[in-house]
């Protein structure tokens, strides 16, 4: 393990990856050869991303991983360090780090092939050792490492009374059933379009319906259309920013759910509600979209700045409870 430790608010448990990312005009079909624009090589991964996010808005944010003993680890650990996380919990291992290849086209939109490699190598013995770190940290979030590590994860940090945020990304491929008791014990659960439906076969307005009758806080991210927090039988849409007011447009949605998810973890523990949370989150997810990295997440004051300005006031009052 690599040693950089301090006291811990916000512990992060996610994948760590290096990108690739490939700018085109429009994806290619099967077969297709299409000119690349531009090619970019950026730090990555939705436990990166997240943890970088909230570090932003606080101190005392923390990563758990694993890393190879190559150049590409040696580059996180370096970045990590200048962005404030703890990089005590990260594993390195005689494997190679893991990667991703992104294609975006002109539209900000992406196409994502992710090599774990790394990352499937966190097992439950590594989280046992780091146990004990669980009781300095308010909030735990758990990505999408292997189902049995996330289980066991939230289990820790459900028994020693941490709020757990589960997003489970990719592990929504197990289906419900799989996931029901992790789901149980989140005490937020994060989800976008497509992978709420890989969970009831239905749209983002009756999933998050359906899981927050079952499970609790659903929070659906649907992109510029905003999200919706569900609980207690009710659903609340709230609006995101229109970035032609400022005379923004995307250009990659690359890392936009995992900036929700630090932003809005880290204002929790700044004492925002849970709606200020969600709705600067949102004001967070969609500036970084303006941005080509995947941790390019704006900080504390620029959101703030956002959040001030008369025409941003105007959507939160859009704000829906049905």
């Amino acid at each position: 393990m690599y040693t950089n430790y301090f006291m811990l608010k916000l512990l992060v448990c996610g994948s760590i990856n290096w990108d690739t990312i490939i700018f085109v005009d429009e994806f290619p079909k099967s077969g297709e050869e299409v000119k690349a624009n531009n090619v970019m090589s950026l730090a990555g991964g939705k436990g990166g991303n997240t943890a970088v996010a909230a570090a932003k808005i606080i101190n005392g944010v923390g990563i758990i991983g694993v890393l190879g003993y190559d150049e590409i680890a040696d580059k996180h650990l370096s970045t990590f360090t200048k962005d404030g996380i703890d990089t005590s919990l990260i594993f390195r291992k005689d494997t190679q780090s893991g990667q991703a290849y992104i294609i975006i086209d002109k539209n900000g939109e992406n196409i994502i092939y992710t090599y774990k490699r790394a990352n499937f190598m966190l097992d439950i013995n590594d989280i046992e050792r780091i146990s004990d770190r669980i009781n300095d940290a308010e909030i735990v979030i758990v990505i999408d490492p292997l189902l049995e590590v996330a289980e066991r994860l939230i289990d820790l940090a459900y028994e020693r009374g941490k709020k757990v945020i589960f997003m489970p990304a990719l592990l929504t491929k197990h289906g419900l059933d799989k996931l029901e008791d992790s789901l149980m014990r989140a005490d937020f659960v994060i989800l976008n379009e497509h992978e709420a439906m890989n969970l009831t076969n239905n749209n983002a307005i009756v999933s998050s319906k359906i899981l927050s009758n079952k499970f609790g806080k659903i929070i659906v991210t649907r992109g510029n259309k905003g999200c919706i927090f569900a609980h207690n039988d009710k659903q609340i849409f709230v609006p995101t920013m229109d970035l032609s007011l400022f005379n923004m447009k995307s250009i990659s949605s690359v890392g936009a759910g995992d900036t929700f998810t630090g932003v809005f973890s880290a204002l929790l523990l700044k004492g925002y509600s849970e709606i200020e949370s969600i709705f600067a989150a949102n004001i967070a997810a969609a500036l970084k979209t303006t941005r080509y990295g995947a941790r390019d997440s704006p900080t504390y004051d620029e959101i703030r700045r956002y959040l001030t300005d008369h025409r941003v006031k105007s959507i939160y009052k859009e704000i829906k409870f049905t």
